[in-house]
């Protein structure tokens, strides 16, 4: 990315924009699963993160649940399976892979995280 090249000095935001919103920077995971387009394009209309769209914005954050031991996120899970189910199948299946990985009884953690399916 060109604007790497410029000194930031601290994390209060780049030299061009201005200061970064954490609901930008940061989003909960739970959101992001739940997004809709219209949610995606209002939540990212300022960042370069709107241009890889809201299905792949989607499967990043279905990676990121099934990998975080979090189960709280199983009901978002199963209600983003829910909304995803016609719509796109990669989606779909790392939306699976996620809801899997945290319904399997806990062990102990995996040194790696579990890589998701291949596209």
């Amino acid at each position: 990315c060109p604007w790497n090249k410029f000194e930031w000095g601290d994390s209060s935001g780049s030299p061009l924009f201005g200061p970064v919103q954490i609901a930008v920077a940061a989003p909960e995971i739970a959101h992001l699963l739940l997004m809709d387009d219209e949610g995606f394009q209002l939540h990212f209309a300022r960042s370069a993160a709107k241009r890889i769209g809201l299905n792949r914005m989607v499967r990043n954050a279905a990676v990121a649940a099934g990998n975080s031991a979090d189960i709280s996120l199983i009901p978002t899970l199963v209600e983003a399976l829910r909304r995803w189910h016609d719509k796109d199948a990669v989606v779909t299946e790392h939306l699976q892979w996620a809801l899997t990985m945290l319904q399997q009884p806990q062990q102990q953690p995996p040194q790696q995280p579990q890589p998701p399916p291949q596209q």
